[in-house]
């Protein structure tokens, strides 16, 4: 039987994500997809949570890989995606890509070790390019592609989106090989696409408007997860309740077999959502009782300027009285912030704002709306988005080989910010407020279990050289980092 290999590349430096392995789940599912054919054994190799030594070159002659496809779709991992790429290339592995990064740059990718690059959806792509590496077919007749032939760059016609995603099988995590920790949370998902335009994201634009499953279909695939020994769940949907009918059915469905269930543990789940969910009174009642406890909400900013600018379509005021809502209703609030966003050039009071001015609106946000949590980073024009667009133009991004696409995670200022700021001091105000906060947090003791080592990280006073977040990075870079060697 031929394999598979599919490669999660490692972050490059330390980061809230890379504390909790979670695989992507997009990733898992063409895995599962091509597993179910019989035809060839899939191994699944995240390099963030893999026990051992990772050694491409002495993996491939003890456990030969017939085709190797790796995910593309982190721009801060792609560099390390392209050294995976080469490495399996040199040694005449066909090599394939897909996610985020490579769509918006598929010549990039194939420019930098990527045979063929997958535009979209991967699950049915992914299955007629393997059937045409082994007849030995160019992947000319098949949508969705870009590929190298000779030295010119093709692009297929365009793919639709997958209609029926109740036809995808359960997502088979039992594929990740030698995993250095058990996953604390197992990703489900409902939809796919989006129906908003935010500028800094690329999803609406690569995977076209909200699809979803049906609720029977998720509710199955929860029951099978739990079956397999999973007991917590995170919902990675980005608004959890845009299709508010069938997340009704669906929380109903996870009511009834709660209530039934004997054991004393019962599946918890933690979704994504807009802050709007905290106006929808029946809907967070159904929430408690399907024991979803926590909710990830994208609130961006406290700064209405910035707000319009992204456009998120909310007000600072309308976000603060859902969160009072939420808070009422017992919800754990981990609130996503992005710090320093570029002003459009009809803003006003926002761009008048000094790094330090704008750090003090978020901290102040952070206390009135009583958040348990919280993530801020700096924006990031990632390839595909408006926002990066919108910069390009202006001249305002940085060279690649000044500053290179394993700084664009969040925790790097890769843009020239608004005039007046520099880099150093928006990159510190962002560190500032996640000290000041979880400083604040650790003292009195209000973390909860899911972010506590995140708690830890910026909850300790600032190192004498440097901030939290660059002596962490630091470290990790030592820990993590590699050479060809090791690819």
């Amino acid at each position: 039987m031929k394999r598979l290999r599919l490669i999660v590349p490692r972050y490059p430096y330390f980061n809230i994500y890379s504390a909790s392995p979670m695989p992507p789940l997009g990733l898992v599912s063409v895995g599962t997809v091509v597993s179910r054919t019989g035809r060839y054994a899939v191994e699944i190799i995240d390099e963030n949570n893999y026990r051992g030594p990772l050694d491409h070159r002495r993996l491939q002659e003890d456990r030969p890989a017939d085709v190797v496809g790796i995910y593309g779709g982190l721009t801060s991992t792609v560099l390390r995606a392209y050294e995976l790429a080469c490495c399996y290339r040199g040694m005449g592995v066909p090599t394939l890509a897909g996610g985020a990064h490579v769509i918006a740059l598929p010549e990039e990718a194939v420019s930098r070790g990527v045979d063929v690059v997958v535009l979209g959806e991967g699950e049915e792509t992914v299955l007629e390019v393997l059937e045409a590496l082994e007849a030995g077919r160019s992947p000319a007749g098949i949508p969705g592609l870009a590929y190298l032939e000779g030295k010119a760059i093709r692009r297929t016609a365009p793919r639709p989106p997958i209609a029926d995603l109740d036809a995808l099988p359960t997502p088979d995590f039992s594929l990740l090989v030698n995993p250095r920790r058990r996953l604390r949370f197992v990703p489900v998902g409902r939809t796919r696409g989006c129906n908003f335009h935010c500028e800094f994201c690329a999803v609406h634009r690569q995977f076209g408007p909200t699809r979803w499953a049906s609720p029977e279909r998720t509710f199955e695939q929860v029951r099978n997860l739990w079956g397999q020994g999973h007991r917590f769940f995170f919902v990675i949907d980005d608004n959890f309740a845009q299709d508010r009918r069938g997340t009704v059915t669906l929380l109903r469905s996870i009511i009834g077999w709660r209530e039934a269930m004997q054991a004393r543990r019962q599946p918890r789940f933690t979704i994504q959502a807009r802050s709007e969910v905290g106006r929808d009174l029946e809907l967070l009642r159904l929430m408690q009782r399907a024991g979803v406890t926590s909710i990830c909400i994208g609130l961006e900013s406290p700064i209405d300027e910035d707000l319009r600018a992204m456009r998120k379509g909310r007000s600072a005021a309308d976000m603060e009285a859902d969160l009072a809502n939420l808070h009422r209703h017992g919800f754990y609030i981990h609130g996503m912030f992005i710090f320093g966003y570029p002003q459009t050039e009809d803003s006003s009071t926002g761009s008048r704002l000094t790094a330090r001015q704008r750090a003090d609106r978020y901290l102040d946000f952070t206390r009135r709306t009583r958040l348990d949590t919280i993530q801020v980073m700096t924006a990031v024009p990632l390839p595909g988005t408006d926002l990066a667009r919108r910069l390009s133009e202006a001249g305002r991004i940085y060279p690649l080989d000044e500053v290179g696409w394993d700084k664009y995670d969040g925790n790097w200022v890769v843009f020239e910010p608004d005039g007046g700021t520099s880099a150093a001091a928006l990159q510190e105000e962002a560190t500032r407020i996640m000290r000041e906060f979880y400083r604040a947090r650790v003292q009195r003791g209000h973390v909860g279990a899911p972010y506590r080592d995140l708690a830890l990280l910026y909850g300790q006073p600032a190192p004498e050289a440097g901030n939290a977040v660059g002596s962490a990075a630091t470290q990790g870079d030592r820990r993590h980092r590699g050479g060809a060697d090791d690819a």
